[in-house]
């Protein structure tokens, strides 16, 4: 009688190295009246919008935002979000800079590791920094400036609307205050959540769907204020649209059927598709990072259901679309796109699993529709043992 072990294999996230190196593209930093941080959250051509904290940019006068390039933007626009301490910025450039990937700070949970990234102000000229932490609570309810999450890290003044990370690399935060811990002087960080900033943008009428920014005049004018919703139109045009997720997917399992080398397996990648992600999900690429061999080279059916392994759902019909071995990736695409909401699981059966070794495959996410911009949905880990 042949025994099948079953042994999960925990997703494991992306590494500080790699959460830094999206931080740094779309950290920013503020000058003016006031210095502080941000982070671009939508883009449209040569559109962007930031967001930062409203206490750093309330002062009237000129305002510059610097990208990672060291290139200086003056700010077109500014607008506070009523009802949290927040502002949105917008500038206008011909340069293409990256857009952060939000996430759904409702599933943050205490003990998870955080990220944040700015130009704190100190000795000489404001430079990058990326520093971590541990989400140690919440503030329930939020204070009267919106903010809600609690978590360690240095306190270092400059870092107000630096924009903080998960495990994943994806925005759930706006850093903007500390306090003391009376007894051991020890600081706590305070940020406000990114479901926050949706809701109050959608209340004032800001579009940060994907990457949609609003469409600024060709010929930037002076800075104006207003608290109510942008004069700026948003285009509607959707040629011009990049599609994206707005909350992004997640992998949430990845499991194996076999941990031997050389004997027949199934792994199966379970995916989360969170309520406000905005568009459906139709394609998942692995793209393998570690392991001397070829994990997909000898795949040989494609399966899918709804929810977990533990709690199947109805059937999914899905295709291989690419299973290359030089470039290392593994590309699934779900016939029916998969709806916000909604769990699935994909299963990858193999003739025989690769030799022995630990093997890491990076998930990304395409959503439904053309002109699209892919997500990083988490990392897969399997180990395989030599026979025994």
């Amino acid at each position: 009688m042949t025994t099948v072990v079953m042994v999960p294999q925990i997703a494991i996230c992306l590494s500080p190295v790699e959460i830094n190196r999206k931080a740094k593209e779309i950290a920013v930093r503020i000058k003016g009246n006031a210095n502080g941080s941000g982070v671009i959250i939508a883009r449209q051509n040569n559109s962007y919008m930031v967001v930062t904290n409203w206490h750093v940019v309330e002062q009237p006068g000129n305002y510059t935002i610097q990208t990672f390039d060291g290139q200086s933007h003056s700010v077109i626009k500014k607008q506070q979000l009523i009802g949290a301490d927040l502002a949105v910025l917008y500038f206008s450039s011909s340069k293409r800079y990256d857009v952060a990937q939000r996430g759904n700070s409702q599933y943050l949970t205490e003990g998870q590791s955080v990220y944040f990234a700015g130009y704190p102000a100190l000795v000489g000229s404001p430079t990058y920094r990326f520093y971590t932490g541990n989400l140690i609570g919440f503030l329930a309810p939020p204070n009267q400036d919106g903010y809600e999450l609690i978590y360690s890290g240095e306190a270092i003044s400059g870092m107000s609307g630096s924009p903080v990370f998960d495990n994943n690399g994806v925005l759930i935060g706006i850093y903007g205050q500390t306090e003391l811990e009376p007894r051991t002087g020890s600081p706590s960080l305070y940020g406000i959540p990114i479901n926050t900033v949706e809701k109050l943008s959608r209340r004032m009428g800001i579009d940060l769907t994907g990457s949609v920014a609003v469409s600024l005049p060709s010929t930037p004018s002076p800075e104006t204020e207003s608290n109510s919703s942008p004069t700026l139109p948003l285009s509607s045009s959707p040629s011009s649209k990049l599609v994206a997720f707005v909350g992004v997917p997640r992998l949430i399992d990845s499991t194996t059927t076999q941990k031997y080398a050389r004997i027949p397996s199934t792994y199966y990648f379970t995916i989360n598709v969170p309520e406000n992600a905005g568009r459906p999900l139709k394609q998942i690429q692995l793209t393998q990072t570690s392991g001397s061999d070829f994990l997909g080279k000898d795949i040989h059916k494609t399966s899918g259901f709804e929810g977990t392994r533990k709690n199947r759902g109805s059937e999914l019909s899905l295709s291989l679309l690419e299973n290359n071995r030089d470039t290392r990736t593994i590309v699934v695409s779900l016939d029916q796109p998969i709806s916000p909401g909604k769990t699935i699981t994909i299963g990858l059966r193999t003739r025989r699993n690769p030799i022995d070794g630990i093997y890491q495959l990076r998930v990304t996410g395409f959503p439904d529709g053309e002109n699209v911009r892919e997500a990083s949905l988490g990392v897969a880990r399997f180990q395989i043992y030599a026979p025994r």
